[in-house]
Order: C-alpha cells, then sequence, then structure tokens
C-alpha cells in the first residue's frame, strides 16, 4: 500500500502490490528473495559462475561503502573492502543465495526527507546562484516479475533511462554526477549496463553510499540523493548529473537529469514525459501451474540460522513458459541453473523435484 495525503489521519490508500499471492506462494516473501532471483538470472545470462559473480556484487558494493564515509547523515558508514563483503564477519551473515546481510537494503533506518516549495521569483531573491535546474524526467512501469518473460534485465530501466537521455538531448557520455537506486546490487549493475561508460570508477554511481550504507529502505531515499547531486551541482555544475530510482522488483523506474544551467529557451512541461505502462506479453500467465519437466533459470535459496529453506525456481515449462516452483532440499552452495526438474502442480504451487 502506498499513503496519499499528508498525514495518517487523513491519508488514503491506493493498492500497489509489490509481489502477486502466486509469487508470495512460491517463497518471494520479501525483496531481498525477490531480487535474488533477478540477480542470478543476470549472472545467468552473462553465464558466470557463483564465485565470480559474487565476486563483482562485492567490488561494486564496497566502492559505495566508500562513499558512504563522506556522508555525515550516513547510517551504516563503514569502510568495506570486496573481500570483507564475501565473508561472515561483523555480522555478515549469509541472507540467502547469492546476498550476504551487507550487499542490501537495511531496514533498520528510516529516512525523512522533504522539499520546501516557494515561488521562481522569491528564490531568485534569495540567491540565484544556488539554483539546479531539472532537464528531463522520465518513468516508465512493467508487470509484476511474474509476467516478466526475461527477469536478467529491466525493460522499465532502460526506457526511462533512454528517454529521460532522449529529452535532455544529452548522452550517457555527458553525465558528470550520478546517483543510482542501489538496493541490491543488480539495480546498480543493470544501470550500469545501460549508461555504457566502462571508463566511470563504480564508487561514482552514487553520491549517498546507496540503501546499505546510507540508509534505507522504509525511506524517501531518493530525495536525499536529489539533494547530494543539488550539492554536487554546486559544487561543479560543469556538466549535468542524474538521479535514478526504481520501484517494485524494479518493475517501475524513474530517472530525473539536472544541471546548474537552465534550459535553452523557455521550460516546457514535454520535459517531463508521460508515464510509459509497458503491457504483459499475452502468451505469458500472471500464475502458472505446470506438471512435467522443466528447466531453471533462476533460483534463490533461504537461508536461516540454523538451515535453509525451499529454494525459489524460476522455470522455464517445455512450451518455453516462464514459472515459478519450490524445491525442497535444495541442496547448499550448488549452482541450480540450467538443471531440469520434474515438476506437479496441487494449483497453489508448482512442486519441483531435481531429476534423476
Amino acid at each position: 500500500m502506498r499513503w496519499i495525503g499528508v498525514s495518517p489521519r487523513h491519508a488514503k490508500f491506493t493498492h500497489d502490490p509489490l509481489l502477486t499471492s502466486y509469487e508470495v506462494r512460491h517463497g518471494l516473501i520479501n525483496m531481498p528473495l525477490s531480487y535474488a532471483i533477478m540477480e542470478n538470472a543476470r549472472r545467468a545470462r552473462l553465464g558466470m559462475g557463483r564465485a565470480s559473480y559474487a565476486a563483482e556484487m562485492a567490488e561494486l558494493w564496497s566502492g559505495l561503502a566508500g562513499v558512504s564515509l563522506t556522508r555525515k547523515h550516513a547510517q551504516f558508514a563503514r569502510a568495506w573492502t570486496a573481500q570483507k563483503l564475501l565473508e561472515k564477519d561483523q555480522g555478515n551473515y549469509r541472507l540467502n543465495d547469492p546476498y550476504r546481510r551487507w550487499m542490501v537494503a537495511q531496514d533498520a533506518v528510516e529516512l525523512g526527507a522533504a522539499i520546501i516549495m516557494t515561488t521562481a521569483g522569491h528564490a531568485a531573491e534569495l540567491e540565484e546562484s544556488k539554483f539546479i535546474y531539472l532537464h528531463s524526467g522520465a518513468d516508465a512501469s512493467v508487470p509484476l516479475i511474474s509476467e516478466q518473460a526475461d527477469l536478467s534485465c529491466s525493460p522499465a530501466m532502460n526506457w526511462a533511462l533512454g528517454k529521460a537521455f532522449d529529452i535532455a538531448e544529452l548522452e550517457a557520455k555527458d553525465i558528470g554526477p550520478i546517483d543510482i537506486y542501489s538496493c541490491f546490487p543488480v539495480a546498480v549493475s543493470l544501470a550500469i549496463e545501460a549508461l555504457n561508460q566502462p571508463e566511470r570508477s563504480l564508487r561514482s554511481y552514487s553520491l549517498t553510499g546507496g540503501l546499505t550504507f546510507f540508509g534505507g529502505p522504509g525511506n524517501n531515499y531518493s530525495l536525499h540523493a536529489i539533494a547530494a547531486l543539488a550539492q554536487a551541482l554546486r559544487k561543479d555544475g560543469s556538466k549535468p548529473g542524474m538521479i535514478s530510482a526504481n520501484g517494485g522488483v524494479i518493475n517501475k523506474e524513474s530517472v530525473g537529469i539536472y544541471a546548474a544551467q537552465p534550459v535553452k529557451g523557455e521550460w516546457s512541461p514535454d520535459r517531463i514525459s508521460p508515464p510509459n505502462k509497458m503491457e504483459r506479453d499475452k502468451r505469458l500467465k500472471a500464475a502458472h501451474f505446470i506438471s512435467g519437466k522443466a528447466k531453471i533459470k533462476s533460483y534463490t535459496l533461504p537461508y536461516g540460522k540454523n538451515s535453509t529453506g525451499a529454494a525459489t525456481l524460476w522455470m522455464e515449462d517445455e512450451n518455453g513458459l516462464p514459472c515459478f516452483g519450490l524445491l525442497a532440499g535444495a541442496p547448499e552452495d550448488t549452482d541450480l541453473i540450467g538443471m531440469t526438474v520434474n515438476v506437479t502442480s496441487d494449483e497453489k504451487r508448482n512442486h519441483a523435484v531435481l531429476a534423476g
């Protein structure tokens, strides 16, 4: 649910689900498990093994940890090395395959943020030299993950980034400071892929340290990122900056491009693109139950204090259609991608057993 209004007493609710009952019944009961499915799907697309992919995630998150040390409001600022992020010390226990605690957004923090609004005329009287201008904005959304054909990418992210650049008449190489919504490594990695700027350092993709080290979720994180971007552009406004924010399991994406210089000519509302709501592929079913063989395309295995739970599988059935399943007794520290399973359904869940 989400709030609309200024106080709980007067607020109205709108229904905005993050997960469907079909997904929850197959073990996706929280965001770390849901993003883990996307993380391993991306790993499969890249053809990487578990160890090398974990090292890539740790290198990226180590860069963000370094940024958090520069922010006085960061809640969990700490100088993590990539190697330490792969170890269990300092409470860095395993949440699931492939995440450890300090590779995900931290729910021990809820940050407040606010905007003070005034007229442009009054703002100019205060200090016009501090103005930061919005040059473009774009929003996109796709169906929830059980209704997507490919969980290794984000069509919403790709579209919103491309549209924002088109409106601003810029390319990724023109951008200076950036803050990518960094709840989980895959959200940042997919944006880095889309921007395709290999010369940028990993730490240059965050201005705060992200939702692991700066703080989040349960907050208005991206407003903090916008404030950090405004500070960066006031310090060096030679290049425009960019903010990205995602919702759900990267099925919603918002992008804004800002600059220290005003838009050439007059501002137009057309610089904010109408939201692009992408429809579900009609071949895909929101709740797909099967009986027969299937191939594992991605998975996640939840870890408790003393044991693991059933693995959530993202599979492809014999007709090439995606579906979810549960695999009880899944082997630990084993790459399940590409394995074949036998599946039976009770019309609530798909139950999988590894094929002999």
